[in-house]
């Protein structure tokens, strides 16, 4: 299976191969990155300076741990109580 990321439309099919290199996708991580805003691919779109990568990271990490919070349930009544 295949996923592709972006448009197809200029994909040419009868002339492009794909090679699997068993890794997963990464992508470019940096502390210039903090308060900035990016697209899904890490492009910035805040019409800010391109970013630098210090690492790249896979984004398929597993999911956060959260645990189960438990709330204790008070309810206070006033007023007459029929």
């Amino acid at each position: 299976m295949l996923q592709i990321f972006e448009g197809t439309a200029d994909i040419d099919h009868t002339h492009t191969h794909c090679e699997f290199t068993g890794d997963v996708l990464k992508m470019p991580i940096s502390t210039e990155m903090l308060g900035r805003q990016f697209n899904g691919q890490g492009q910035p779109i805040d019409h800010g300076p391109p970013v630098l990568a210090e690492d790249f990271l896979d984004i398929q990490v597993s999911k956060a741990h959260i645990p189960l919070l438990e709330y204790q349930i008070i309810i206070f009544v006033s007023g007459p109580t029929n």
